[in-house]
């Protein structure tokens, strides 16, 4: 994501990583973001599990509504968008294990 202006940085550590793969699941899935698996959150201490867990609806609260903050509502775009062509690497059968800034080594191809 592009940094944003002005001197408030937005905090984009482990459970932002673990909030933006909760998104791509329920748009790929159709599923409740409740149900989503939280693999980054299962390998926390339990006092961050239970800090992570009362950010969860105001954290899905800010990515999901309409009129959000600026960082939110990029972050959903460009999650949306990777959901997106993740469903329809999915269904076409399409290799899609690289990570978002992977790119696929010359060697394979």
């Amino acid at each position: 994501m592009p940094p944003l202006p002005g001197p408030i940085r937005p905090p984009v550590g482990d459970r932002k990583r673990q909030d933006a793969s909760v998104y791509i699941w329920v748009q790929v899935t159709r599923g409740e973001h409740l149900f989503a698996p939280r693999p980054i959150e299962a390998e926390q201490p339990k006092h961050i599990q239970r800090e992570w867990a009362l950010r969860r609806n105001t954290t899905w609260y800010n990515l999901v509504r309409p009129d959000t903050f600026r960082h939110y509502a990029d972050l959903r775009k460009l999650l949306a968008e990777y959901a997106q062509q993740l469903a329809r690497d999915i269904d076409s059968g399409t290799d899609s294990s690289l990570t978002v800034n992977e790119q696929p080594d010359a060697h394979t191809q």
